[in-house]
């Protein structure tokens, strides 16, 4: 009889680490009316216009509602924004280099000058300094 495997990964893997409020990330939303799902920007505009509609129709109780979900998505794709950029500063402070694109004529090894040869007998030796004490 065979087994089965239980070492089986469930579930998607995203190979890396990916933030929880992505700009891409999917949202649902159960609004007062229906539920509506999309990405932050698609959310916060869908309440933008139910705001507008619900103005339109004298309703303003329903508009400052629709409008107060639409500054919860706004809120969330401001600080995805800001994520974003804080990001983009770190990588820029750590001296992080853009990938190179085979137009600029780098293309890895080929074009690195060659690590002077050195004779192992000539080199440097290491200096390994051990404290030997007595017990």
């Amino acid at each position: 009889m065979r087994q089965a495997n239980n070492k089986r990964v469930r579930g998607r893997s995203s190979g890396g680490r990916r933030s929880p409020n992505g700009a891409n990330r999917s949202y649902e939303s159960n609004g007062p009316e229906t539920k509506i799902r999309g990405t932050a920007m698609q959310v916060y505009e869908k309440y933008c216009a139910l705001a507008r509609d619900a103005g339109s129709n004298s309703d303003y109780v329903s508009a400052e509602n629709f409008q107060q979900h639409a500054e919860h998505y706004y809120r969330i794709m401001s600080a995805a924004q800001e994520q974003a950029q804080q990001r983009q500063q770190n990588r820029q402070q750590n001296g992080s280099q853009p990938v190179a694109n085979e137009d600029d004529g780098n293309r890895g090894e080929a074009n690195r000058e060659p690590a002077p040869e050195v004779d192992p007998a000539e080199a440097d030796q290491p200096v390994v300094d051990i404290d030997v004490q007595a017990s």
